[in-house]
C-alpha cells in the first residue's frame, strides 16, 4: 500500500514539475520575444545609449508582469491548457501584433481571459 501512495504521489509530483516547466517555457518565451519587439522599437528611434540603458530594466519588469497575467494558471487545472495556448499564441505573433495590440490579442487569449473572469464572477 505504500508503494502505491509513493508511486502516486511521484507520478503526480512529475506531473505537477513537468506542467510548471512547461508554463515557464511559455511565460519566458513571450517575455523574451516582448523585450526583442520592444528594443527593436526603441532601437529604431535612435534614442541615446543612456536612455536605452534606462530601457533595459523596464524590459526586464515587463517579464514580471507577463507571469504576473498568467499566474491564475497554476491555481487551477481547468487554466492551465488555455493560459499555454494563449502564451503560445502571443509568441507566434510578429512584433507589430504584439505592440500594437490589446489585451485579448488572439481568440486564445480571450478565451483565457473569459474563463478566469467567468470563474472569479461565479466565486464573488
Amino acid at each position: 500500500m505504500k508503494r502505491l501512495v509513493l508511486g502516486v504521489l511521484v507520478l503526480f509530483s512529475a506531473t505537477v514539475v513537468a506542467q510548471n516547466e512547461e508554463f515557464v517555457t511559455a511565460t519566458n518565451k513571450v517575455c523574451e520575444k516582448m523585450k526583442s519587439c520592444s528594443l527593436a522599437e526603441l532601437e529604431a528611434q535612435n534614442l541615446a545609449p543612456e536612455i536605452m540603458a534606462m530601457m533595459r530594466p523596464m524590459m526586464s519588469e515587463m517579464c514580471s508582469q507577463v507571469l504576473g497575467q498568467f499566474e491564475v494558471a497554476l491555481t487551477s487545472h481547468a487554466y492551465y491548457k488555455p493560459s499555454i495556448a494563449c502564451l503560445n499564441s502571443i509568441e507566434s505573433l510578429s512584433c507589430s501584433e504584439i505592440l500594437n495590440s490589446r489585451s485579448d490579442v488572439t481568440p486564445e487569449c480571450a478565451a483565457f481571459r473569459k474563463l478566469v473572469d467567468n470563474s472569479a464572477s461565479k466565486t464573488q
